[in-house]
């Protein structure tokens, strides 16, 4: 109560209206003036009690609360100079001052750490700068829009037609691929049957040829005769083995041939062609050589194919091999594979030729300015036989430095293929 008593006690002072002599203008002026000073500081505070509560995202609440005390106690301050015109309470006008001169401190302290923030917000100017270019780029942004919808709307054209295309040639290759194999059927048909109509007549004619050299040689007819009779018996062999090879293929491309899969010896299969043309390699000064392994046993394989590969693959060695050359039958056998194979030292093939030599119709090997005898089945056959088997066919050559033929064939036990 001290204190308060003190703030209020009037006591040996005179109001301050008498320094001013009770002069009605000057006591008008100072009360008017020091009346709209504190009427226009209480109203700061209300404008920065909106901007706080609008604006949050200014930041620096603490900041606008101590612009307020400071303005508030100043606008205070003011009020007192008019009070104190007719009331001594000069105890609590320089209370207010006091309390005024510390939020005025703080506010002078405060103010200069919060200097940065404020300069840092972005002037109108710059504000406007900074959407006209945002409306420009809003602007590129749906230009390119435009442009990307115009674009992808020409790419889905594009794929639709290229889509359109792409089942137009689908459906062309599938007519093509069914119209290739109705003709191949076809093919495959006619061979087969022409195949049969020639094999009877071609029969009786190689039955006759033989007649004909056993009468000759029987009657002691003069040579040419009889050269006559072995003429006709071999180009009609050669014919017979074309016509089979024929056969043969147009059974295998038809799929009509059924592999015959049993476990067969490997080495008696291999000699009966080795014993059948030693004879051939001897008239064309040709050394035949044989190179087994030891432990060959017995394989699941088609006897007649692999009879049939192994004839196709020692006859060609034979016939490309010149005089004084060398021919090797062999057969290996691993752990899961059985490598059956032909080497010679004759003309060799071209890596061109090599490309193609598997095919159907193509000659293996040709001797410069020469046409050779043949229907180009052979290797194909052989490499039929071998994919027939599950196996694969594989060529080594060097035109002038021989020939190495062979297939692979997995081994497999008759129990275990079924």
């Amino acid at each position: 109560m001290d204190f308060i008593d003190w703030l209020f006690d009037t006591s040996g002072f005179a109001p301050h209206g008498y320094c001013l002599i009770w002069d009605p203008w000057l006591l008008a002026m100072t009360v008017t003036s020091d009346g709209l000073i504190a009427a226009s500081y209480f109203a700061i505070p209300a404008a920065l009690l909106v901007i706080a509560l609008r604006r949050p995202d200014l930041g620096g609440r603490r900041y606008l609360w101590l612009f307020a005390v400071f303005i508030i106690t100043c606008g205070i301050t003011h009020v007192m100079s008019v009070v104190t015109l007719w009331e001594p309470y000069y105890a609590l006008a320089a209370s207010f001052k006091a309390l005024c001169a510390v939020a005025s401190v703080m506010t002078a302290t405060m103010i200069w750490p919060f200097l940065p923030r404020v300069l840092s917000v972005p002037s109108v100017h710059t504000l406007e700068a900074t959407n006209a270019r945002l409306l420009r780029e809003i602007a590129e942004r749906e230009q390119a829009e435009k442009q990307l919808a115009t674009v992808n709307a020409t790419l889905e054209e594009r794929i639709r037609k290229r889509t359109e295309d792409l089942h137009r040639l689908n459906d062309q290759l599938e007519q093509a691929y069914l119209k290739a194999e109705s003709d191949r059927a076809a093919k495959s048909q006619f061979l087969a049957q022409m195949s049969h109509e020639l094999r009877t007549p071609l029969n009786a004619i190689l039955g006759f040829a033989e007649i004909l050299k056993d009468d000759a040689l029987n009657r002691d007819l003069a040579a040419p005769y009889r050269d006559y009779a072995d003429n006709i018996h071999r180009s009609g062999s050669h014919l017979l083995a074309i016509i089979n090879d024929l056969l043969e293929m147009s059974r295998i491309e038809s799929g009509r041939y059924d592999p015959n899969l049993t476990d067969q010896p490997i080495v008696p299969l291999i000699e009966e062609h080795v014993e059948m043309l030693a004879v051939t390699a001897k008239d064309g000064d040709v050394t035949l050589e044989e190179d087994y392994d030891d432990d060959l046993g017995t394989a699941c394989v088609d006897a007649k194919l692999i009879r049939q590969v192994m004839g196709n693959l020692i006859s060609n060695a034979i016939k490309f091999t010149e005089p004084g050359g060398w021919v090797r039958v062999f057969a290996r056998r691993k752990a899961d594979t059985l490598t059956l194979g032909v080497a010679d030292s004759g003309i060799g093939i071209t890596p061109d030729q090599q490309e193609n030599v598997f095919e159907p119709f193509i000659q293996d090997r040709q001797r410069q300015g020469q046409v050779q005898q043949g229907t180009g089945l052979g290797l194909a056959i052989v490499k039929a036989a071998a994919e027939m088997h599950g196996g694969d066919v594989g060529i080594k050559s060097r035109p002038g430095q021989g020939t190495t033929i062979w297939i692979d064939l997995p081994l497999a036990s008759e129990d275990e293929r079924v």
